[in-house]
């Protein structure tokens, strides 16, 4: 059974009622019990109450076991004045260690398109910093929206890790175009169905898929089933498993 980087984690009070770990202490040994050796984690509170310059709870968080926890923060569209400025939001991100940054366009209700955020997303591809994209938050057989945004946006920072996080069951025949013409666009797993993985290997390879379990919206085993039972090789799984969201902070510059 391989190990894993997940992905989508959040932690830190929530004021929707979402069981988020409130200290590592709790979090490392659930943590084990799933295999996940490490994770991206963000702080849940300060997305639903909007505090995007604010970054020192989920720092302080990820301090407390640093091999294991590693930081990622939400952004907004850079005229809003939510984040610090794009220069200024760079150097933070590389000082603190943060190895990814987040966007909810429909919890956000923004457009995730280079109108809005391109100032910021040409900071980011410099640095190669990883952009997770949570395209929603409902329940994975819903229709998903924004893809246009989406497939623009990757053509325009072609190389600008592009992470697209709740994809959905329904949402194949937007997935596929997207791995076709979008060489920085990977995927989680939340679009899983029979032969998926399978297909997505043998097709584009094992590079393009990521684990992610979404938690507290879902237990980590659903993910890791459909990764631990797949027709692939070892090899593969191990990618898919881990070694990708590895990949993805080893590269941040």
């Amino acid at each position: 059974m391989p190990l894993f980087f997940d992905a989508d984690i959040a932690v830190i009070g929530s004021g929707r009622g979402l069981d988020c770990f409130e200290t590592p202490a709790t979090m490392i040994p659930w943590m084990d019990h799933y295999h996940i050796s490490r994770a991206l984690v963000y702080d849940r509170g300060a997305l639903e109450c909007g505090q995007f310059r604010d970054f020192s709870r989920i720092l302080r968080f990820c301090r407390e076991a640093p091999d294991r926890l590693f930081p990622t923060v939400p952004i907004a569209p850079p005229a809003t004045g939510e984040n610090p400025p794009p220069d200024e939001m760079g150097e933070i991100l590389l000082a603190e260690g943060i190895k990814g940054v987040r966007v909810w366009p429909e919890f956000q209700a923004c457009d995730f398109d280079p109108f809005n955020f391109g100032v910021l997303l040409e900071k980011l591809q410099v640095h190669r910093i990883p952009v997770f994209v949570h395209i929603s938050e409902s329940h994975a057989w819903a229709y998903r929206t924004g893809w246009k945004n989406l497939a623009e946006t990757a053509l325009a920072f072609p190389e600008l890790p592009l992470i697209l996080l709740w994809s959905g069951m329904r949402n194949g025949r937007h997935v596929f175009p997207l791995l076709d013409q979008c060489p920085n666009i990977r995927f989680d797993l939340t679009c899983v169905t029979g032969g998926f993985i399978e297909y997505v290997v043998e097709r584009w390879g094992a590079g393009r898929l990521i684990t992610a379990s979404h938690y507290p919206f879902w237990d980590p085993g659903i993910f890791q089933a459909w990764v631990n039972y797949s027709g692939i090789s070892v090899a593969d799984r191990e990618r898919v498993a881990g070694a990708n969201v590895a990949r993805l902070v080893e590269d941040i510059r």
